[in-house]
């Protein structure tokens, strides 16, 4: 994922699946500078740590 979508699905009001190493997360935060992305993990998404942007992945709901 590129630093520009990450940002998108971190301010859209949608609810966008997005995968760390085939493991469901929710992005809270970004830091351009550092090129990471703050995410929650884990039940109810209460785990939080910090991973690269671009190991992130964006999944696409099949019509």
């Amino acid at each position: 994922m590129d630093i520009q979508r990450a940002k998108e699905i971190v301010i859209s009001s949608d609810s966008i699946q997005v995968l760390y190493k085939d493991k469901s997360i929710w992005i809270t935060g970004i830091d351009e500078a550092a090129q990471t992305a703050e995410v929650a993990t884990g039940p109810q998404f209460k785990e939080k740590m910090t991973v690269p942007i671009n190991q992130l992945e964006e999944i696409h709901k099949k019509h």
